[in-house]
């Protein structure tokens, strides 16, 4: 099987710039093995896979001759094993690792992975926590937190970095944190191995951290190599158009008044909620660490990531809507695990730069208008006990008076609150039942008779109905003249769908051409649909129905 082993003694092999014997103790017996890693040394405790183990994909693991020197089995890399990605180096354990101790017990090697599709107005769900959270409320049972005792050194944050926020709309929470004495390196084999499951690649131990706890808390987290600040201090401002910026990803960028940055007080360190940058990148000469851990308009964040076409893990995070009030717990977990990680020694306190703490929504929920609206009289305890699992503050009296929680922004009215209360419960667990109010449908209006008479009438004599999209190309727009009284769209997918439509001949002539391209020249086309005049500035646009035939000679 595969197990721990200590590497005993390595020699070069005769004839060869790569390969070495290596004499290794797998608690039983000791073997001899050759090895390719340019990492392996003596004293190293190792993952070993003796003759007879198979490995991921298929591979048996046999006695074999390299060079003339037998090798009784294989030092195996992480990648061999499906781990992680890394496969030029061998996996090294902690040097206290027992020889013979098998693999289940190392790593939790046959881990379950449940995927979960995630909808937009959820992002509380994106994240360990959340999903645990979920499961609480639907009965699984209770969830725990994560310990969060910190020990700190004297030496105050406070006194060491200075936080300033520029734009209070755009960022209304920053947090940060300053660890000492940090020794970057490889991850422990858990971390990477978990890093590797949830779909990121393992970099080092501190970048690890901080994606881990990003995964455990739903809170996206940067860690900055505080000794390549050109000042001690934190400013966060929007970018000036034309400004430029070198990404972690070694791009180089061009910014606009859209994107929010995160400088040293000199120049930009982050686009912030999206990416860090090259300059400031933690690397194994990192010895300082300056850990961000805030939270960031949604609006920006998203206009920022379409604006660059680029979006992280932490982007999603936060243009969906991060939770403003777990930003300071977030750090202080990331600076509990780079203490017992990487070593470090967290400076006393949390910098907390807050000009617009969040202000919950107050709702007042009528369990008569719940069973109203489900049909199903619940009782008010159960109504307040599935609100207190989901973690939703609540008080009884005449009615339920609930208190929005941060990390829930979709929580804003009383009904979002009873389509909560409708999934604990159980839509299985509502009767059906006639509505007593009668036929829920409404008398057709006069102009949906004639539309319908028309589109039959139309449809009667051999045309057909096209049902395009409202949106239309902006450069067909101009090409047309009606650019100026089209409805621009200010943060489009495309240019093919940069406006609203003023008429329907804008998507009605890209139909036409691509049917005439596949030799379709007969054609008797007509959509009745909607259009969109411009009023200007500011003010809302009006639509009207319109009808558009086309008929090819």
């Amino acid at each position: 099987g595969i197990i721990s082993a200590k590497v005993l003694s390595v020699e070069n092999v005769k004839g060869s710039d790569k390969l070495t014997q290596c004499q290794v103790d797998t608690g039983s017996k000791k073997l001899q093995v050759i090895c390719g890693a340019p990492n392996v040394a003596a004293g190293q405790a190792v993952l070993f896979a003796s003759i007879g183990a198979n490995l991921p994909g298929g591979m048996k693991i046999e006695k074999a001759k390299i060079h003339g020197v037998e090798s009784f089995g294989m030092i195996l890399s992480e990648a061999e094993l499906g781990l992680t990605p890394e496969a030029d180096t061998i996996s090294v354990l902690p040097a206290d690792t027992r020889p013979g101790t098998p693999l289940e017990k190392i790593v939790n090697y046959n881990d379950t992975i449940f995927e979960l599709e995630i909808t937009p107005n959820r992002p509380d769900c994106l994240s360990h926590i959340g999903i645990a959270r979920e499961l609480q409320a639907l009965g699984a049972g209770r969830y725990r937190i994560p310990d969060m005792s910190l020990a700190e050194i004297s030496e105050q944050a406070s006194k060491v970095v200075k936080i300033e926020i520029a734009d209070p709309i755009g960022c209304p929470r920053y947090t940060g944190r300053v660890i000492y004495g940090v020794k970057v390196g490889p991850s422990p084999l858990w971390l990477k191995t978990i890093v590797s499951y949830l779909g990121m690649r393992p970099i080092n131990n501190v970048v690890d951290i901080t994606n881990f706890v990003m995964m455990e808390f739903g809170q996206p987290l940067h860690a900055f190599d505080f000794d390549l600040f050109k000042k001690p201090e934190v400013l966060v401002r929007r970018a000036i158009d034309g400004e430029r910026f070198i990404t972690l990803d070694k791009i180089d960028r061009k910014l606009n008044s859209r994107h929010l940055l995160i400088t040293d007080g000199v120049e930009p360190v982050a686009i912030a909620g999206i990416m860090g940058g090259l300059k400031s990148e933690v690397s194994e000469k990192t010895s300082k660490v300056l850990l961000e851990s805030a939270f960031f308009d949604p609006v920006v964040i998203r206009r920022g990531s379409k604006a660059l076409g680029l979006s992280t893990e932490s982007s999603r995070r936060f243009e969906r809507g991060a939770d403003p009030n777990i930003s300071s717990v977030a750090n202080d977990r990331a600076c509990k695990l780079i203490g017992e990680l990487a070593q470090g020694k967290v400076l006393q306190g949390i910098v907390d730069a807050h000009p617009k703490p969040f202000v919950p929504v107050q709702i007042e929920l009528r369990p008569s208008r719940v069973e109203r609206l489900l049909g199903a009289k619940i009782d008010k305890e159960k109504i307040s006990q599935i609100l207190t699992d989901l973690e939703i503050k609540n008080r009884s009296n005449e009615n339920i008076m609930v208190e929005q929680p941060s990390f829930r922004p979709d929580l804003v009215r009383e009904v979002d609150l009873i389509e909560e209360i409708a999934r604990v419960y159980g839509f299985e667990n509502i009767a059906p039942f006639f509505r007593p109010g009668g036929s829920l449908a409404t008398p057709m209006t006069r102009q949906e008779r004639l539309v319908n008479k028309l589109r039959a009438f139309l449809v009667g004599y051999g045309a057909n109905e096209i049902f395009p999209l409202t949106l239309g190309d902006q450069r067909l727009a101009d090409k047309l003249g009606i650019l100026a009284e089209s409805v621009r769209l200010v943060n489009p997918i495309s240019e093919e769908m940069g406006v609203a439509r003023p008429n329907l001949i804008l998507t009605l002539l890209p139909i036409i051409r691509r049917n005439l391209g596949f030799r379709e020249i007969n054609l008797t086309l007509f959509e009745i649909g909607n259009v969109y005049q411009s009023t200007g500035q500011g003010k809302l646009p009006v639509q009207s129905t319109h009808l558009a035939i086309a008929i090819t000679p």
